[in-house]
């Protein structure tokens, strides 16, 4: 298998053909869907990220609101990676990918999972998750927080410093780039 590097190059090289191919179609890399708004996380920032935190070292990471699967291709060269979007059409994008970069040896099948639902359903038990990512799109609602209250055991970092959660501990802010990764967690976790 190629280097992680080369890996993470392939990676990056077909997001920006998918990217070149919206635009392409007269598409904005960011846009209204079913479920808010897709806005793509840059590659690069987030695979220095993973590499700073020492990803390979956490069993799994979840990616809510996973829109192309960028994320989590890029995770699943640390470790097991598991996204859930809402949206169907960025969804079967995902999938798209996904399969030419497990085609192309770049990404093992079973550590990249791609999911086309709502991760606020009961069934999607965040506890299962010692790494959750988020780039979100709107406000925190109460629902979500409670939802993270509960289910919340390891530690939620957030890609950008817009929207944030009100009742988890804030901890740590990883600046890449001039991005900030802001970690969070309950008051039972440790930071």
């Amino acid at each position: 298998m190629l280097s992680i590097d080369k890996r993470f190059n392939a990676i990056s090289n077909a997001y920006d053909d998918y990217y070149k191919s919206l635009l392409s179609k007269g598409k904005l890399l960011v846009r209204d869907t079913s479920a808010g708004i897709w806005g793509y996380a840059s590659a690069s920032i987030c695979f220095e990220f993973f590499r700073q935190i020492n990803l390979g070292k956490y069993k799994n990471l979840i990616d809510l609101g996973s829109g192309d699967g960028k994320v989590v291709a890029i995770a699943s060269l640390f470790t097991n990676s598991v996204g859930i979007e809402a949206d169907k059409e960025l969804f079967e994008d995902s999938i798209k990918i996904k399969d030419k970069l497990v085609k192309n040896n770049v990404i093992e099948q079973k550590r990249c999972k791609l999911i086309n639902d709502d991760f606020m359903k009961q069934e999607y038990d965040l506890s299962e998750y010692d790494l959750i990512f988020i780039n979100p799109d709107k406000l925190f609602t109460l629902e979500f927080e409670q939802k993270l209250i509960k289910e919340l055991t390891g530690t939620l970092y957030i890609y950008n410093s817009i929207f944030a959660p009100k009742m988890l501990r804030k901890g740590k802010t990883y600046w890449i780039k001039q991005m900030p990764i802001i970690t969070y967690n309950n008051d039972k976790t440790p930071i």
